[in-house]
């Protein structure tokens, strides 16, 4: 009995060692050029980890809008540039990317399966634009290096942890950027091309062609 007593004291003390290593790890903080000297920390919720700094508050209350925000702002682009989407197939595959990284690039949560959802529309875009196809490739592998290999590195908060997310998030900044462009670039001549020729066809008696 003292030696199953002895087992359970030992068990205890091993869970209370583990217990106050991951507290004091969760609670390391580093003053950053990112945040200046307030200290920032990461917390749990919900099974997954969060930055704790000041203006965090600030920014997660702020993803939605911004989100919605870019997710509207693709979305009018390719209302706009409908009749071209309707006849270049392959301009959709842009269209799609743009949208999904709208979705993305702003949210409260990016977690590294994330990056799954872009692999369709971006290996489309990328055998027609270089530039796409190198940031896209870039954050892949970015987000590659990080997750799982320095994903403990950088709850530590270690320097080159810490930048290689940082330029991984970036260069997803930038690819939405240069994703919207690009829809911006599409012509909309065809557009109202289409919109004239429905009108025309409404106007002419049935039967009769005027040209």
């Amino acid at each position: 009995m003292s030696a199953a007593l002895s087992r359970t004291g030992r068990s205890a003390t091993s869970n209370i060692a583990g217990s106050s290593v991951r507290k004091r790890r969760t609670m390391m903080s580093v003053r950053t050029p990112i945040t200046g000297l307030t200290e920032a920390t990461f917390g749990h919720s919900h099974g997954s980890q969060s930055l704790v700094a000041r203006g965090v508050g600030v920014a997660a209350n702020a993803s939605g809008a911004l989100t919605l925000l870019a997710a509207a702002g693709v979305c009018l682009l390719i209302w706009r540039r409908r009749e071209r989407l309707r006849a270049a197939a392959p301009d959709q595959a842009l269209a799609v990317l743009a949208l999904i990284l709208a979705l993305m690039t702003f949210g409260k949560v990016l977690s590294p399966q994330f990056f799954i959802w872009t692999l369709p529309a971006w290996a489309l875009v990328a055998a027609r634009d270089r530039t796409l196809a190198i940031l896209g490739g870039f954050t892949l592998l970015l987000t590659q290096v990080e997750f799982p290999a320095l994903f403990g590195r950088f709850l530590d908060m270690q320097p080159a942890a810490v930048a290689i997310v940082v330029t991984r998030n970036t260069l997803l900044v930038v690819s939405l950027a240069v994703a919207a462009w690009r829809l911006w670039g599409l012509p909309v001549e065809e557009a109202e091309t289409g919109d004239a020729a429905r009108a025309n066809t409404l106007r002419e008696p049935a039967g009769i062609r005027t040209d």
